[in-house]
This record gives structure tokens, C-alpha cells and sequence, in this order.
């Protein structure tokens, strides 16, 4: 009772079970038979049989299951979520995952167009924030990641922080790694872990490279393989690339 459908086949099973529906599109919360949900848009909520969710946009949680508390809104929006819990997917294709290991893992925010395009499987505690931010990542969790392709090469890395633009947008397997700035660790295939970069270009081009603290512009742009170095000012330590435990403070 007290449900609205409104569209082909929308609430086609829960017409009656169910309570307090909004269902808005054809198909929409099609096989529904939960309570407090709103689906508005072709295929919004269609196999969800959970309650207290939102999908708005064409296939919006399309695939939702046991999923309870998940926002999603956004064309394809969190379409291959299944039992992912208290999700929220904000954006063109945002969350959207795949539909062979679907998304179960919960916790997850993705806010921008295709943020969080490939999450699936156990994936969880991801926060990621900017168009393209995290597009790449598909079982990795607990990163944030904010800005324009912030984190965008992650696939199963954990634990990382970028924030600015670009920043950390070709870190691959590099975990716990935390990098603020356009660019900032932005350039080589980093795969080291324990890293942090402050700074425009800081760490730019690093790639197995571990444990380095770099802050600065452009500090440290040439380190890759180099290890457990301390790098402050402005472009300091600009041509080693190599070194281990320097310590160069200092503008270049």
C-alpha cells in the first residue's frame, strides 16, 4: 500500500506486498517486493529487492539485490552493484561496475562522471570525488581520491589518499601512499607504497619507489626507484633518481 508506479511493468511484483514505492519509468523496481524505495528512469532499481534505496537515472542499480540503503543517481549508476551496502554513486556511469564479478563490497562513494567506473567485486570504503577519479579501480579499498583522474590507474590498491588534479592518476599497485597537488605522483607507474608527495609535480615520475616524503613543487621530479628519502622546497633533490635515504632541504 501507499506505493506510486507510474510506467510499463513498474512495481510489477510489489504492487501489493510492498509499501511505500515510488516507482517512475517503465520497469522500474520491477520485481520489488520491499518497502521504501524510489526508482525513477528506465530500469531504476529493476531486480532490487532491498529497501530504503534511491536510483534515479536509466539503469540505476539495475542489478541490486539484498543492496540496502544505496543512492544512486546517474545514467547506468551503481548498474552492477548486487549486494553492496549503504552505497552512494553520483554521476554518468558512476559506480556502474561490470557484469562479470558484479560490485558486493559496501561503503563505497563515487561522485563525477564515471567515478568508480569499474568497482566490482569486494571492493569497499572507496571515496572517490572528480570525474574519472578512480575509473580504473576494481577490487581495491579504503581510497580517497579527489580531483579530475585523482587515483585513475588504481585497479587493486589500497589504502591510498590523492587529492588535486591528475594526482596519483598513474599509481597501479602502490598501496598507503598519500599525495596532494596537481600531478603530485602523477606521472610514473608507481607501484612503491609509504609515499608521500605535497606539492605541484611532487614525485611526479615515481615508480617502485617506497617511503619517500617529498614536499614541495616540483620537489623530488626525478626520483623513481629511489627509496626513503626526506625532499623539502621547491624542486630540491631535482635530479636523482636512484638514491636512497638523502635528505635535501632547500630550494633545488
Amino acid at each position: 500500500s501507499y506505493n506510486v508506479a507510474m510506467g510499463s511493468s513498474a512495481l510489477r511484483v510489489g504492487a501489493v506486498s510492498a509499501s511505500g514505492n515510488v516507482a517512475l519509468g517503465a520497469q522500474t523496481l520491477r520485481n520489488t517486493s520491499s518497502s521504501h524505495n524510489v526508482a525513477v528512469g528506465y530500469q531504476a532499481g529493476y531486480t532490487n529487492a532491498a529497501g530504503t534505496v534511491v536510483a534515479v537515472g536509466n539503469n540505476s542499480l539495475y542489478s541490486n539485490t539484498s543492496g540496502a540503503e544505496n543512492t544512486a543517481v546517474g545514467n547506468s549508476a551503481g548498474e552492477y552493484a548486487t549486494t553492496a551496502a549503504n552505497t552512494t554513486f553520483v554521476g554518468h556511469h558512476a559506480g556502474k561496475g561490470i557484469t562479470g564479478a558484479k560490485l558486493t563490497g559496501n561503503h563505497n562513494t563515487a561522485v563525477g562522471n564515471n567515478a568508480g567506473l569499474l568497482l566490482q567485486g569486494a571492493a569497499a570504503e572507496n571515496c572517490i570525488f572528480g570525474s574519472l577519479a578512480g575509473d580504473a579501480i576494481t577490487t581495491g579499498g579504503e581510497n580517497c581520491l579527489f580531483g579530475m583522474g585523482a587515483g585513475g590507474a588504481i585497479q587493486t590498491s589500497i589504502r591510498n589518499t590523492f587529492i588535486g588534479d591528475d594526482c596519483g592518476n598513474t599509481c597501479t599497485t602502490g598501496d598507503s601512499n598519500v599525495a596532494m597537488g596537481h600531478r603530485a605522483m602523477g606521472a610514473g607507474a608507481t607501484t612503491g607504497d609509504f609515499n608521500v608527495a605535497i606539492g605541484y609535480s611532487a614525485g611526479v615520475t615515481l615508480t617502485s619507489g617506497g617511503s619517500n616524503v617529498i614536499i614541495g613543487p616540483i620537489a623530488g621530479d626525478a626520483l623513481s626507484t629511489g627509496s626513503a628519502n626526506t625532499v623539502v622546497g621547491s624542486g630540491a633533490l631535482g635530479a636523482e633518481a636512484a638514491g636512497i635515504g638523502n635528505v635535501a632541504i632547500g630550494e633545488d
